[in-house]
């Protein structure tokens, strides 16, 4: 009985950190299931309500959705191929890849082009990219990005299928990197509660989430790549935080669509060295 006795004070002993324990990976699955929920359209349990806690620790699990939807376009560049020529494929595949985050980060891009480039000062520049009307510059910055994605992932995907899965991923890398390192413009807004429950801990995870697996995707091409993308992740972010005095939640989303589009393009101009 004493044996038992002293036994069962060393398991209350240990009750409390393991407790801690798993209630701190819940929490981190919390917070991977609020990134999956607020960067795709995929189907979760629509009865969690995530805290701005959760929602700020999320951003390090970017790179990881981007992962997520990187197999979800290999998948269905994979199906389409059997049904459609390959430039059928990569319109669809392109509609695909929108659509999955239901066009939230497109969106952001239109606003962007709409509000940096319409406007005369900050003030106006926001209050631009608050109106829903989509303007000549939005149309404009629309097409664009559209038409690069469409030739530079035709391209590209000759080359490898892989840099559908290394756009993505280090896309959104540097949106993690952009709500850590720059301010936000406004005081309010789903990217300020964001923003307000971030720092370097999670931009260091999401930088090791992303070269572990573009190293174990495309090894020494991958890490390449990262390095070229993080011209983009600094300059992007910084000439729109010079224009409204911050970054804005499409500001975010424009910086993914612009990221997207120079992989595709460092992917090409590296292979051909190569």
């Amino acid at each position: 009985m004493k044996q038992v006795s002293q036994r069962n004070r060393r398991m209350d002993k240990k009750t409390p950190d393991s407790i801690s324990r798993w209630d701190g990976l819940y929490q981190e699955c919390r917070a991977a299931f609020a990134a999956l929920n607020f960067l795709t359209i995929l189907p979760i349990n629509g009865n969690w309500l995530f805290s701005p806690q959760e929602l700020g620790k999320s951003i390090a699990f970017y790179p990881i959705i981007g992962a997520v939807i990187g197999l979800l376009l290999l998948s269905v560049k994979s199906i389409l191929s059997l049904l459609f020529p390959s430039t059928v494929v990569i319109a669809l595949v392109i509609m695909f890849w929108s659509g999955i985050s239901g066009a939230l980060h497109l969106d952001g891009l239109l606003d962007t082009c709409d509000g940096v480039f319409g406007g005369k000062n900050p003030e106006e520049r926001l209050k631009i990219m608050k109106d829903e009307l989509v303007g000549a510059f939005a149309l404009i910055g629309g097409i664009l990005i559209i038409l690069i994605k469409y030739i530079s992932l035709e391209a590209s995907v000759l080359i490898d299928d892989k840099v559908l899965l290394l756009a993505p991923i280090i896309s959104r890398w540097g949106m993690t990197l952009a709500i850590v390192i720059f301010p936000y413009a406004r005081k309010e807004g789903l990217g300020y509660t964001i923003k307000q429950f971030t720092n370097w801990k999670q931009a260091a995870v999401a930088t090791i989430f992303t070269i572990i697996i573009i190293f174990f995707i495309s090894g020494t091409i991958g890490l390449i790549i990262i390095i070229f993308s993080v011209i983009i992740v600094l300059i992007i972010p910084y000439y729109l935080v010079k224009k409204i005095n911050g970054l804005t939640g499409d500001n975010y989303g424009a910086i993914n669509e612009i990221i997207e589009v120079w992989v595709l393009l460092v992917y090409m101009a590296t292979m051909k060295f190569i």
